[in-house]
């Protein structure tokens, strides 16, 4: 974990909008990395992350975020306030939230396979919105097709 301080206090002298943050064995986010408020490309992977904290909310200007190779079963709801996301990095036993769908600009979602270690890449993610606004997908999931078409609506 010092290491991680150390690598997030040169990023906040620096105004930095990167940061590499992976192989460092991680079980949580140290508090310190949300104060960086113009982060855009933040690299976690390869650590030993169980879950992400409601304060990921604040990561509005991500851009790229690499999550691949911990322990996540899921992500928080709260990742809807990803807005700016383009890129996500993720394993492909990792549960996306149907908040996820609230991510107009992500351009893909790359997903590693564990026990192949293979990657996936969900290039259009306006497929994914094409098949949320789906019959399909409005009979297999009524409660959460009403909130859907509520907000595509506005």
């Amino acid at each position: 974990m010092d290491e991680a301080r150390r690598r997030i206090e040169i990023a906040r002298k620096n105004n930095a909008t990167a940061l590499n943050l992976s192989h460092l064995d991680l079980t949580s986010l140290p508090p310190e990395l949300f104060s960086l408020a113009n982060l855009q490309i933040l690299g976690l992977y390869n650590n030993q992350l169980t879950s992400l904290p409601p304060s990921v909310k604040n990561w509005t200007a991500l851009q790229g975020l690499s999550l691949d190779s911990n322990q996540l079963t899921s992500l928080p709801p709260s990742v809807q306030n990803w807005t700016a996301l383009r890129v996500l990095y993720i394993d492909s036993s990792v549960h996306l939230p149907i908040e996820v769908i609230y991510w107009r600009s992500v351009e893909r979602i790359v997903e590693r396979n564990q026990e192949t270690n293979q990657w996936n890449s969900h290039v259009n993610v306006c497929e994914i919105g094409r098949f949320l606004r789906s019959r399909m997908f409005s009979l297999r999931f009524p409660q959460y097709y009403e909130k859907l078409r509520d907000y595509w609506t506005k």
